[in-house]
């Protein structure tokens, strides 16, 4: 009797120790930055670097992830190779690869200093024996010099219309009158000094479920794919959005979220949705496991058993991953034996297992966080049902400024607070984007009577798009920047146009429309 007691003491204080133990916010500390651009994240000291010493006008875009190379973690860039030291000290634990050296190889033969002359100005350097020029001298002093570009392996040569300088970590390029950046990242990554620009991004693979109106992609899709389908997780009821500063996404019985700072084949979970609706598991029992029964499992993480249906059930479907530890034991419920789990709910009726759609219970409209449409976006909300489609707003109205521009194709709208730009295709379809940081067109091209080319982050995003080639086209008309109102809600955006008076509400399958205001008009006034 006294050794029950003291198991029984015992498991209850291991479970105090869990429940009350502080999770770690490891998303809190390690920032990362998705690009959709190449469908990479940069993150910790790599997107501090990144970031504080020119960033995608110096660098590009990063095209891997952090992958281990001669026994450095590195990550390749259009234009560079960042990689770890950690044995260094602190300001120099970051360092840039010699990819200019590793593609052109050892410095050309030394030639003597070049004198200074009339309006030209010039730089020797010994350690290689090599001069630097006019616009390339600039450029290397006003873009990080040394750190960022060696020393030059060779003096300025033109050919076929471009004139040439490698340097150990960059090869400097002049053309159209201006100083560009050679894709040597992708080149080394491409095995081919000769290709002249990045391989192409890989597509994001999405899936349209018409049953819901809603889309799944990329990771959230493999994961669903992978890991049981519909017949686990039900119908996607959401798409993707920010909740607690986590990507998530709802299915009917599901929620799956987005750590990207985790390893393989961890950055997909599944939220503890069982856990957030029941609570913190029920008193543990103490283990009355015996060796001639394999129909029962003790979980001494929670103190429950797992038995006979249940158990085959949570084997074959995936285990901890899918459904968590048991948060109760098996119990009568309203005519059926039901089961709570940290992630799932299951349900023995008829001889089979299901599971209870908690996803919808989670994914609560009304829920603390939810709000009603504001000011001019409620007029449309409430008289239109298929805008209702988009649920409820994940945040008030924001009052923000919406940097817009027409192109022959569509339009881009630049939500100025979060740094989102929104491309409005005219075949009904849009996307967000994380807006670029303005750089100088490169190439720059020359548009057709009656057309522009856009500049500033919406044409550092239309030409990383494709420029004139891309769905967008040439742009009609200038920018048009004004304070306006954008809300993001569980299913999609609303955006208000004050050049137009229209309101774009953008759907989570992927498709938008456009309403005009024809209600008491934009401005405090006009709140519910």
């Amino acid at each position: 009797m006294h050794i029950a007691k003291g198991r029984w003491l015992g498991l209850l204080l291991v479970t105090a120790l869990l429940l009350t133990a502080t999770p770690v916010d490891v998303s809190a500390t390690v920032p990362s930055r998705y690009f959709p651009e190449t469908g990479h994240t940069v993150r910790g000291g790599f997107l501090q670097f990144f970031d504080a010493s020119g960033g995608i006008a110096i660098f590009g875009y990063p095209i891997t992830e952090e992958i281990l190379a001669n026994g450095l973690m590195v990550q390749y860039f259009q234009r560079a190779r960042f990689e770890w030291h950690p044995q260094n000290p602190g300001p120099y634990q970051i360092q840039l690869g010699l990819l200019g050296q590793e593609i052109h190889g050892p410095p050309d033969p030394a030639v003597p200093p070049l004198p200074a002359g009339h309006g030209t100005s010039v730089r020797y350097f010994p350690e290689t024996g090599h001069n630097v020029t006019n616009a390339f001298l600039q450029f290397w002093n006003t873009h990080g010099a040394l750190q960022i570009f060696g020393y030059p392996l060779t003096e300025a040569f033109p050919s076929g219309g471009v004139t040439y300088q490698w340097f150990q970590r960059a090869r400097f390029e002049f053309r159209n009158g201006r100083v560009e950046l050679g894709l040597i990242g992708s080149e080394w990554l491409a095995g081919s000094p000769a290709v002249p620009a990045a391989p192409p991004s890989p597509a994001l693979r999405t899936r349209y479920f018409p049953q819901t109106r809603q889309t799944v992609a990329g990771a959230f899709l493999d994961f669903f794919e992978h890991k049981g389908g519909e017949a686990l997780f039900g119908l996607p009821i959401s798409g993707e959005f920010a909740e607690n500063n986590v990507t998530v996404q709802y299915f009917q019985r599901a929620r799956f979220e987005w750590h990207p700072q985790n390893p393989d084949p961890y950055k997909v979970l599944l939220g503890l949705i069982g856990q957030e609706l029941y609570g913190p598991p029920a008193p543990p029992l103490v283990d009355f496991r015996t060796p001639w029964n394999p129909n029962l499992s003790y979980f001494p993480q929670t103190g429950h058993t797992v038995s006979n249906a249940f158990l085959r059930f949570y084997r074959e479907n995936g285990g901890v991953e899918i459904f968590g530890y048991p948060l109760t034991e098996a119990t009568a419920e309203g005519g059926a034996i039901i089961q709570w789990f940290q992630r799932a709910k299951m349900i023995f009726q008829n001889s089979q297992v299901t599971l209870a759609n908690l996803g919808e219970q989670r994914f609560n409209p009304n829920a603390e966080g939810r709000f009603n449409p504001d000011r001019v976006f409620y007029f449309v909300w409430t008289n239109n049902a298929r805008v209702q489609a988009i649920g409820k707003g994940l945040e008030n109205a924001q009052s923000t400024t919406i940097v817009e521009q027409r192109f022959e194709h569509g339009r881009v709208l630049l939500r100025v607070d979060t740094n989102v730009a929104f491309v409005l295709l005219d075949d009904g379809s849009w996307r967000a984007y994380t807006a670029p940081a303005a750089t100088n067109p490169a190439p720059a091209y020359a548009a057709p009577p009656g057309r522009m080319t856009p500049d500033g982050q919406i044409g550092t995003l239309w030409r990383s798009l494709g420029g004139p080639g891309s769905k967008l086209g040439w742009a009609t008309g200038s920018t048009t920047s004004a304070v306006s109102l954008a809300q993001r809600f569980q299913n999609g955006h609303m955006l208000y146009s004050v050049a137009e008076h229209l309101i774009f509400v953008a759907y989570g399958d992927g498709h938008w429309e456009q309403f005009q205001d024809v209600y008491p008009g934009f401005g405090p006034q006009t709140d519910p």
